[in-house]
Formats: structure tokens, sequence, C-alpha cells
């Protein structure tokens, strides 16, 4: 075998390599979207949800989105898990998109 066909075959093998990162990555891509969008869908219906559901799911429910659940003097106390907390935080932001307005131009 001379150094071109040597050099064809490792060309050959690297390009089955990254086709198939590839493919990993946008897999990886599309199972984010699904969590994203039934994490959407739970927190829009959680109310619903935990109101109408069995203790075993609603202990599932609180295990999923608090962690350190304790009751001080009559007073709840948790924290959220991510990605609920920073949902909580973004809550609290007065302005999404500071900055941006109608007539956007480019910046220089």
């Amino acid at each position: 075998m001379d150094e071109y066909d040597k050099l064809a075959e490792r060309t050959d093998a690297r390009m089955s390599e990254i086709d198939s990162e590839l493919v990993s990555i946008e897999q990886s891509d599309e199972s984010d979207e699904i969590t994203a969008s039934n994490l959407l869908k739970l927190a829009s219906n959680a109310n619903e949800l935990f109101k109408s559901s069995k203790p075993s799911i609603k202990n599932q429910i609180l295990r999923l989105v608090v962690s350190n659940l304790e009751i001080k003097q009559k007073k709840l106390s948790f924290n959220l898990l991510e990605p609920f907390d920073f949902i909580k935080k973004m809550d609290s932001r007065p302005i999404w998109l500071p900055g941006l307005d109608s007539n956007q131009q480019p910046r220089s």
C-alpha cells in the first residue's frame, strides 16, 4: 500500500468518526429540546398536576423541584433545584432584553 492509500484510509476513518460525533450531537440537541419542552409543560401545569395526583406522584414532583424541604415553626423552607431556581430568578427580572427598542441599529 503506498502513502496515498494510507492517507486516504486515515481520512475516511476520521470522516466516519466526525459523522458519528455529528449524529450524536444532533440527537443530543433533539433530546434537550424535548426535555425543555416537557419541563415547560410541567411547570405550566404543576398546580393542577400536583392537586390531582396521588401522594406517591406528589412526592416525585417535590423531589424533582425542591431540596432541603423543612418545616420550622409552622413555616415551610426549601431550595429550588435547577432549572427551577433559574426560572424563579428570571421571574423577578424587570427587563428581559434591556437596551432593545423598536428602532434597532447595528453597533458601530
